[in-house]
This record gives structure tokens, C-alpha cells and sequence, in this order.
């Protein structure tokens, strides 16, 4: 009874458990959950129960009930929609579960675009603007607006885009426009740019030539097309208008342009032929003279501008003489006045053209000068110059150059030198006629005496050979010399050598250093006298001795090096066999490179040398420590090391930061290191060889950075022009780049940059890119929309005009781009009648035509003017009228209305 019992429990339990595990499990998925404009969505239930099926489903679509399990619907409005679904199993069990936004329709953009002027005739050219509009960012632009441009594929920011037509036609315009959401709308404008054809313009003359006058030229227009105006310049004096002229007649010898215009009157397409040097009667013929007078000898140039190539080309000059060239030279050897005329034939046809005047040549005149004192050898010098000339006409002009700059007038000037030199005299005479004549003969020289030899130093070994050569500068012939050699620094002077030669030859025994004295004079009576400090060296082979320590050692290790060299040795030349050569008494050297060395020391003593070489002196141990660092942009923090060592058996890595190092153990290549933070860094490279005990050491300067590019600005809406004030936040910026369609930057490359936008709008691509000292670069987008307000004023007048008193009555038209106009200022008649209404009206009894300005303010303080010139016009009629008779018989009278400001009578 008691397992009976116990059964029934346990079953009952068993029965409760199940009942509280049993479970509906709500869920649902849809094909699609975003679209633009309108979507179309199936809805699956995902649902399950462990208690049995799902028998009803209840769904709520965004305001829209099933009870299918899997329905459908199409979403035809902007926006987000919940969904919700309940489900009940066959047991009762039930569940629900709702999703927020679950379906999003985004608005489609809406494309638009302006365009300048989209009529005209080829080539035209018209600038495509975009205006269209989208509740998201449109991140794509493309353009199909056909001629030179095509197809053009934008994004980021739409660019004007600049198309040049130049064929005919009706040309349509598409502008397929996509959101960042993926949304796409096209806008497609059909025939948009009309470009018309310019007429096309073919004449031509029967004949273009002839030899003699008059000529009648006879014109054929082989195309005359419809609606075309066509106007003739014949180049003669006439004109034509039509469509082909009767005979034109050329009465003079000469060439003529014609210029043909042809203008569509529908249209106004219009082009223009120009016919450069068509008609030619006789052959094309003109030449230029360098002047129209001229002087006895004096060439001038004659120069052949006619254009043709001539089968014949004669100079007749006037005086007997002729020329065949083209662009001759002509002098005349007898004064007279020259007519001068060119002939030129071609195919057997000559034309010839003479000078209206003749060429008047005149004799030149003589001169020649004289001065008292051509030479000097102090200063200041004075000289006394005298002119002389001759001329059939009366000299006018008597033009000195003294050669110092100075000039003179005067016929017989006189003039001081103040300074040494060779000055060429030149004289220029010109007379009445224009005619000159120079002489530049002579000069005046004047030059301080000054002793001189031609040498800084003369040095060698004892005995030394000397040859001592004069060099002084005179202008007046040496009269005589005095040397003296004496022992430098020695009082009273010892002297060595002495003589009256001009070059005297002697040889010096003794070593030592010694002055050389010498002084001249010379015919003018200057004489001068100086000494030559330390122009003679004298020496003796030095006896050179050195030694090293160490001599065998390590890569960029002290070397010193002993110079036991005689005593009496000044000047010490090393050569430590790696290719480098100092001067110096004893160095101390450090090796770069490993290897056995060849030293080499000269010693000089006063010029005389002598010289040691020792065979492999210095040996140079490895290792030589080489190591290579590269940066990686996109990590950072990390930098790759790479051991390029000669000669080593290990090697020793301190990145620089305290706690990290590798030696050979654990790396010997590449190997890549993470540094701990941002900051400066010297990582050693030591590179060691057991065998030779020897350490080299590398260091490597690293700069750890993290670029970050960012800034604010103080404000995204104002009135234009805005300027904006930038706060660069950047981090780790070592150059900068600011960009942006519309804005105008004071410096792009500045830190914080002055930014203004000139033109109303919104500007959404303000970037900011940086570039770091390892060349690494990031880019900032600013997030927020720049607004440039700006305000348009407009009106409407009820009327231009009336009697007074008018009633006028005016309506506020203005626009804001991104504000709400709030007051509004109407000043008519400079003051007379004035407002602050929005749309005011006035009762006008002044006569007049009056200007109307209008100022508007918007809630953003944006404010804009525009005067409307003589908008409103305010007559007053005044009747009156005259007849022609007072008293009249029988007959008519006429009447003169002589009113003002009506319109009806």
C-alpha cells in the first residue's frame, strides 16, 4: 500500500515538473530590413515550443495585423517600424516578442543641379552645378552631361563640372545621385544644352591679281544659307551687306584684306572670314629707310617689307648706284639729296615704289683734341684739354669723356684725376646737321709707383738658389733698384744680400727666414720703398721618427701617435693609409674599419722635407657594429631591427627603455620590438668578438609617436562671410594639410589656420590631415555640417507707378537659406516714406521717381540690403493745349495736346 502510494506521488511530481518546464520560444527574421523609399519585406517565424506546435501566430507590422506565420507587407513611407509577433502552442502556451526599428525606409536624395547659360553656338562651354538635397550625406555624384566632359564619377564632394560642346546638337543631362544609406535617384533633363552651329562662310574672287589699275574684282558666296546676314569689307573703303556683292573696283596699286561676316538672325550665331592680303594689285610692295637723313659715309639700312618672294629685286639709290639684295646697306660719298625707289618683279610683272622725299646727306665734320699732361704717378692729377673742329654746318655739341665718369661740354675743358687708373679720352662733335664725328685716340694714365715682387714665399733646403725679380708697377720707365735680403727679426738688420741689379742671382748658405727690402724710382721722380716680411725660407731635412699606441686595437678606438721627429721640424702632414691626412704634431685617430694600416709622416722644416713610411703599422680588430632601424605606420609603437655587424660573434640590443634587451642568445637577425609608450628613445647597438676581445657600439635615435589627427572649431552656423577660429587638438603633428570645398584658408599648412567661406551654403568636408616626424600621416573629417547663411532680398511693388496721391503697396519676397527673417527696414525716397512692416503700404503724394531700399534681419543676425533704382513712379498730369488760330472763319483749326504725365486723353 505504502509503494502504491509512493508511486502516486512521484508521478503527480513528475507530471508538475514537466508542466513548469514546458516553454514557447518567440522569434522571427525578414528577407529585408532596410530599404530607401518603399520596401517590400517577407516576415518568417522562427518560433518554437517544447510543449508541442505552434498553432496562432499574431503579428503586428508596423501598424499592420496577420495571422499568417509568414506574412508579408510592403512599406511605403519614410521611417522606422516595430514589429511584434505572439505565438500560442497547442498546449496554450504563449509568447511575444516585439523589435524596435526593426524595418527602416530611408528617404530617397532628391538630385537637382544648376547650369549656366545652356543655349549658345560652338564652341560653348557650361559649368554644371549641384544643388540636390538628401536627408543624408550623398557620398556619390555621376554625371552624364555629354560633350568634352562625358561621363564624370564624383565622390566625397561634388566639384562644378565644366563641359565644352563643340558640335551642334541637343545634348540631355543625367545626374544619378547615391546617399551613404545606398539610396539612388536619377534626374534625367532631355535636350537641356541646345548648342547651335555658326554659319559657314566659302567666297572667294574670280581673280586676286593683277599687274595694272584699275581693277574690277568680281566675288562668289558658294554657300548661302538660310536666315543668314551677310556683311562684305572689301578693305578699299567699301562695304557690302547681302548675300553676294556686285564688281568691286580697286583704283590704286597696293594688297587688300577682305573680311566677310555672317550672322544667323534666328540664332545669332555669328563667324567671321578674313581673307588677309587677298586682292593684290600690282604686287605687294613697301620698303623702310633708317633715317631720312643721313651724313657723308655713314651707312644706312635699307630694308625690303614687300612680303613676296621677288624673281627681282633693284635698289636704285639716287647717286648712280644700285643693289640687287634684299635688305641692302648704302653709304653716300658726296652730300646731296637722294631719291630712292625698289622695284621687285615676279612672273614677269615689276612693280616699283619711290620715296615721297628724298634723303638729305650731309659731309661730317673733323675733330681732333691735345691735353698737356698724359701721364702721372701722383694724385690729384691735372690736365688741361683742347678740341678742335671743322664742319659746313655749325657744331652744336662738343661731348668730352674723360674716362673717370666725369664728362664735359665746354670746347676746352680743364679736369682734375682723383684716383689711379688708365682713362681712354674720347671727343664727340656733332653739328647742325646732325652729324657726328669721335676721336678716341689717347688716354691719360696715371698710376702710383709701388715696389713689388712676384712671389709670397720662396722656400727649400740649404743652399738655397735666389733669383730675384722685380715687379713693380710704374707708369713712367724704372730708373734705378735697391735690394737688401736681411735675417728676419734681427736689430740692427743683418744683412745678407744686397744689390742695384734689375734681377739679381745669389744663393743663401744658411738656414733661416728672411725679409727681402726693395726700392725703385722712375722717370716721373716717384719713388717708393717696401718690405717683403718673410719672403725667403731656407731649411734642412728633418730626421722623422714615430711610434703608435696602441698599435693594435678596436674599431673607433683612440690611437695615439708619438712624433719623435728632430726638433727643428714646423710642419707635420699624417697619413694614416684609410685616406684620411691631417696636419698636426702628434693625433690621436680613431680607425672606422678593420685591417692592417700603412702610416706616413712628412716633416718640413722652412720649405725642406723629408719623409717615413712604415708597412702595415696599425692593425685594426673587428667587430664594426651596423644595425638599420625602419618604422612601421601602421604599428606604431613598434620598430624593426635589423644587426648588420661585421666580425661579430655577439651582439647586444638596449632598446632604451629600461627593460628590455636581446643579446646573441636570443636574436642575431631582423626582430621586431613593441615600446612601452610614446617618447624619445636611444637604442644601443654592442656587438663583441671573443677572439679579439674587441666592443663596437652603435646608437639609434628613436621617436615613438602616435599621430592624431583633430580639431574643433568655435562655431558651425553664422552669416557669410564666416570665418572660422580653429582649436588643433592633433596629436604628435609635425606638418599640416587643412582642405575643405568652399573654404578659404589664410595658411593651409599652419597649425591653426584662419578658415572663411565667402558663399552661402553647407560645407560637410573639412579635413585636417597631419604628418609626423617618421612620415606617418592620419586624417580628421570634422563631423558636423558647416551652415553659411545667406540672406536674398527680394520685393514686389503693386504697381511701377501712378498719379498722387498713389497708394503703393509693397510685399517682402526675401529668402533665408537656413534662418527665419524677423525684421524688416523700407526706406522710400531716401526717408520720405519709411517702415518697418512686413509687407507695408503707403499713400504717396510726392511726385517723383523714387528708390526703394529694403534691409532684412534674420533670428541669426544675418542681415541684407537691396535698393530697387526708380521702382515706384509718381506723376501729377498737367492739361493744357495750343491752336493755331485764336479767331477763325469758316474752316478748320488744328489742335496741339500739350499735357504732361498722361496716359489718355
Amino acid at each position: 500500500m505504502l509503494n502504491k502510494c509512493l508511486l502516486a506521488i512521484l508521478t503527480l511530481s513528475l507530471f508538475s515538473i514537466l508542466e513548469i518546464n514546458a516553454q514557447v520560444t518567440v522569434d522571427f527574421d525578414a528577407d529585408v530590413r532596410e530599404g530607401c523609399g518603399s520596401l517590400q519585406v517577407s516576415f518568417s517565424d522562427q518560433s518554437s515550443s517544447t510543449a508541442g506546435s505552434i498553432t496562432s501566430w499574431e503579428w503586428n507590422l508596423g501598424g499592420v495585423s496577420s495571422n499568417l506565420a509568414d506574412p508579408g507587407r510592403i512599406f511605403g513611407s519614410v521611417g522606422s517600424y516595430q514589429i511584434c509577433l505572439t505565438v500560442t502552442d497547442n498546449q496554450g502556451n504563449t509568447d511575444t516578442k516585439c523589435e524596435e526599428d526593426y524595418i527602416v525606409i530611408h528617404d530617397l536624395p532628391t538630385p537637382d543641379f544648376i547650369a549656366t547659360v545652356n543655349t549658345g553656338c560652338i564652341p560653348h562651354e557650361v559649368t554644371f552645378e549641384d544643388r540636390s538635397t538628401s536627408t543624408s550625406d550623398i557620398v556619390e555624384w555621376i554625371w552624364d552631361v555629354g560633350g568634352s566632359a562625358g561621363v564624370v564619377t564624383q565622390t566625397g564632394s561634388a566639384e562644378p563640372v565644366t563641359s565644352l560642346y563643340t558640335i551642334a546638337d541637343d545634348y540631355s543631362v543625367n545626374l544619378i545621385i547615391r546617399d551613404e544609406n545606398g539610396c539612388e535617384s536619377i534626374l534625367f533633363e532631355p535636350s537641356y544644352v541646345i548648342v547651335n552651329g555658326e554659319p559657314i562662310i566659302d567666297v572667294e574672287a574670280t581673280e586676286t591679281f593683277t599687274c595694272s589699275f584699275p581693277f574690277s574684282a568680281n566675288f562668289v558666296n558658294n554657300n548661302i544659307e538660310p536666315n543668314t546676314e551677310y556683311t562684305w569689307n572689301f578693305g578699299n573703303g567699301s562695304i557690302f551687306t547681302g548675300n553676294t556683292p556686285p564688281g568691286v573696283v580697286y583704283g590704286q596699286q597696293g594688297t587688300y584684306t577682305v573680311t566677310v561676316v555672317g550672322a544667323n538672325t534666328i540664332t545669332g550665331c555669328a563667324d567671321t572670314l578674313v581673307l588677309p592680303d587677298y586682292i593684290h594689285v600690282g604686287h605687294p610692295i613697301d620698303f623702310e629707310i633708317e633715317a631720312n637723313t643721313g651724313c657723308v659715309n655713314t651707312p644706312l639700312s635699307f630694308t625690303n617689307t614687300s612680303g613676296a618672294t621677288a624673281d627681282a629685286v633693284t635698289w636704285d639709290f639716287g647717286d648712280g648706284n644700285t643693289s640687287n639684295a634684299a635688305n641692302p646697306n648704302h653709304s653716300y660719298a658726296t652730300a646731296g639729296c637722294y631719291t630712292v625707289s625698289l622695284a621687285i618683279e615676279i612672273d614677269g610683272c615689276t612693280t616699283t615704289k619711290y620715296t615721297s622725299n628724298c634723303i638729305n646727306v650731309f659731309e661730317k665734320p673733323t675733330v681732333s683734341y691735345l691735353f698737356d699732361e698724359p701721364a702721372g704717378c701722383t694724385i690729384p692729377h691735372d690736365v688741361q684739354f683742347t678740341g678742335t673742329g671743322n664742319s659746313i654746318g655749325v657744331i652744336t655739341d662738343w661731348a668730352w669723356n674723360f674716362g673717370d665718369g666725369n664728362t664735359s661740354s665746354l670746347q676746352n675743358p680743364s679736369h682734375t684725376y682723383d684716383s689711379y687708373g688708365d682713362f681712354p679720352v674720347r671727343l664727340t662733335i656733332t653739328d647742325s646737321n646732325g652729324c657726328r664725328k669721335k676721336i678716341d685716340d689717347q688716354e691719360i694714365q696715371i698710376q702710383e709707383l709701388s715696389a713689388s715682387i712676384p712671389f709670397d714665399l720662396l722656400n727649400g733646403c740649404k743652399p738655397l738658389g735666389v733669383n730675384l725679380l722685380d715687379n713693380s708697377n710704374s707708369v713712367f720707365p724704372l730708373t734705378s733698384w735697391n735690394w737688401a735680403v736681411v735675417e728676419s727679426g734681427t736689430s740692427p738688420a743683418n744683412v745678407i744680400h744686397s744689390s742695384t741689379q734689375e734681377n739679381p742671382v745669389f744663393a743663401i748658405q744658411d738656414t733661416g727666414v728672411y725679409d727681402v727690402i726693395l726700392e725703385v724710382a722712375n722717370a716721373g721722380g716717384c719713388v717708393d720703398k717696401d718690405t717683403f716680411e718673410q719672403r725667403i725660407e731656407v731649411g734642412m731635412p728633418p730626421v722623422i721618427s714615430f711610434d703608435a699606441n696602441p698599435r693594435i686595437n678596436c674599431v673607433n678606438s683612440n690611437t695615439d701617435f708619438e712624433n719623435n721627429t728632430s726638433d727643428w721640424a714646423d710642419v707635420f702632414i699624417w697619413s694614416f693609409g684609410d685616406g684620411e691626412v691631417v696636419e698636426e704634431f702628434e693625433p690621436i685617430y680613431e680607425y672606422a674599419d678593420t685591417g692592417k694600416f700603412d702610416v706616413t709622416l712628412i716633416a718640413l722644416h722652412n720649405g725642406c722635407p723629408n719623409e717615413l713610411i712604415q708597412t702595415d703599422f696599425i692593425e685594426i680588430l673587428p667587430p664594426i657594429a651596423k644595425g638599420r632601424v625602419t618604422v612601421d605606420c601602421e604599428n606604431p609603437f613598434d620598430r624593426v631591427f635589423d644587426n648588420n655587424s661585421i666580425g661579430a660573434d655577439s651582439i647586444y640590443w638596449d632598446f632604451g627603455d629600461n627593460s628590455t634587451s636581446l643579446d646573441s642568445t636570443t636574436f642575431k637577425g631582423e626582430t621586431t620590438y613593441t615600446f612601452p609608450g610614446t617618447g624619445s628613445y636611444g637604442a644601443i647597438l654592442i656587438a663583441y668578438n671573443a677572439v679579439t676581445g674587441c666592443t663596437d657600439t652603435i646608437e639609434h635615435a628613436i621617436e615613438i609617436t602616435d599621430p592624431e589627427a583633430a580639431f574643433t572649431i568655435n562655431e558651425t552656423l553664422g552669416c557669410n562671410p564666416l570665418t572660422l577660429t580653429v582649436n588643433n587638438n592633433s596629436q604628435f603633428g609635425d606638418t599640416y594639410l587643412w582642405t575643405g570645398t568652399g573654404a578659404e584658408f589664410s595658411n593651409s599648412g599652419a597649425v591653426e589656420p584662419e578658415i572663411v567661406f565667402n558663399d552661402s551654403g553647407t560645407f560637410s568636408d573639412l579635413v585636417l590631415e597631419i604628418e609626423d616626424v617618421n612620415g606617418c600621416r592620419d586624417t580628421f573629417l570634422f563631423a558636423d555640417d558647416i551652415l553659411v547663411n545667406g540672406v536674398d532680398v527680394d520685393a514686389t511693388f503693386n504697381a511701377a507707378g501712378g498719379c498722387e496721391p498713389f497708394s503703393a503697396q509693397f510685399n517682402d519676397n526675401s529668402t533665408d537659406l537656413f534662418g527665419n527673417i524677423i525684421s524688416w527696414e523700407w526706406n522710400v525716397a531716401d526717408g520720405l516714406y519709411t517702415s518697418t512692416d512686413q509687407n507695408p503700404s503707403f499713400v504717396m503724394d510726392s511726385v517723383g521717381a523714387f528708390d526703394v531700399v529694403l534691409t532684412v534681419t534674420d533670428d541669426i543676425g544675418c542681415t541684407g540690403t537691396t535698393t530697387f533704382s526708380e521702382a515706384v513712379l509718381v506723376t501729377k498730369p498737367v492739361a493744357n493745349f495750343e491752336g493755331d488760330s485764336l479767331t477763325c472763319t469758316a474752316g478748320p483749326v488744328q489742335f496741339f495736346n500739350t499735357s504732361e504725365g498722361v496716359d489718355l486723353v
